[in-house]
């Protein structure tokens, strides 16, 4: 389980069915989406996203969607939070390694 640092907080809109949430962790900002069947992350300022938009989970890295095993938003976005905590940053092929 995911210890959650105090280096990061937390905003949480609930629109309708509509979920977002924005954590700030070490430099960066990770918005998670979940609305329905799908749902997106996305981490600033990298601007990688990562979504099952299309009808497959994937990652988006120039323009290129790179399929991923995981098609739990909550578990990809704790994927996502362990690696920025682990590495201080993201490294995108670490990370793309850890969603395959």
């Amino acid at each position: 389980m995911l210890k959650i640092p105090t280096t990061f907080y937390n905003m949480k809109y609930i629109v309708g069915v509509k979920m977002e949430e924005r954590y700030r962790i070490n430099d960066n900002l990770v918005i998670w989406n979940d609305e329905d069947d799908v749902w997106s992350i996305i981490i600033l300022p990298e601007l990688i996203q990562i979504d099952n938009w299309h009808g497959y989970p994937h990652i988006h890295i120039n323009k290129e969607r790179k399929k991923i095993s995981l098609n739990n938003s909550y578990k990809v976005f704790l994927k996502v939070m362990s690696h920025i905590e682990y590495e201080s940053n993201v490294n995108l092929n670490k990370l793309l390694e850890e969603l395959r």
